[in-house]
């Protein structure tokens, strides 16, 4: 069964990139989730007392292990050799964030007020560019192949 979507989904026939993408897009998106696994890994091995070597130590193997494609089992590596240190860290954490947001008033409701501005702005901006757009204006993206011999993906 053919999804309304797949009209505006390129194919590797229709762009460069996307054929690009679609032969070297798994190697990039591995090394992609390594990275984001193996830097919290790095942050709680710092947190948990085992000091910058060994969370860099850590992270690394996280992202090897990753790399190779066994993201899962990276994961519970690092959460099995982390153990019940964390816990201790994390008890620290929390009671730094909890004196700062206590103590320190002023400066956590300029965070809290500049993040809800940041919010606010981007609803506001999607708002107006949904209304501005006239329904029968078409997408800016295509809608079909491209004509025979060409490369570039044509918009209105």
């Amino acid at each position: 069964m053919a999804h309304p979507i797949d009209a505006f989904v390129p194919s590797a026939t229709h762009s460069p990139v996307v054929a690009l993408l679609s032969e070297h897009g798994e190697p990039i998106r591995r090394g992609f989730f390594s990275i984001l696994t193996a830097l919290p890994v790095f942050g709680l091995m710092n947190l948990a007392g085992f000091g910058v070597v060994g969370g860099i130590l850590a992270a690394g193997l996280v992202a090897i292990i990753g790399l190779a494609g066994q993201l899962g089992i990276a994961v519970a590596l690092a959460w099995i050799g982390l153990g019940d240190r964390i816990a201790v860290g994390a008890e620290r954490l929390d009671a730094d964030l909890r004196w700062y947001y206590r103590e320190r008033r002023g400066p956590a409701a300029a965070v809290l007020g500049l993040s809800l501005v940041g919010w606010a702005t981007g609803a506001l901006e999607t708002v107006s560019k949904a209304q501005s757009r006239s329904p029968a204006e078409p997408m800016p993206w295509p809608t079909g192949p491209p004509a025979r011999g060409t490369t570039r993906c044509a918009s209105r």
